[in-house]
């Protein structure tokens, strides 16, 4: 259990308490990843060149945007 989801049960169960203990008293809620074991994407490579000239591509249309005078 993470420190946010055992803060998240700390206060349902403060909340529940203050409210005199009156009905169930609240469970953790279980969380898809949690006690199994998630398989990690596994992701597509992109060539370093293809993004190379992506980003000189937009380094050129950012340089030409400031030249005319709109940046």
């Amino acid at each position: 259990m993470d420190f946010l989801a055992m803060q998240l049960y700390a206060m349902q169960g403060a909340n529940w308490q203050r409210a005199g203990g009156e009905g169930d008293k609240p469970e953790p809620v279980r969380r898809p990843a949690e006690g199994e074991q998630v398989e990690a994407a596994e992701p597509e490579a992109v060539p370093l060149d293809e993004i190379r000239d992506v980003l000189a591509a937009r380094a050129c249309l950012s340089i030409g945007w400031l030249r005319r005078g709109r940046g």
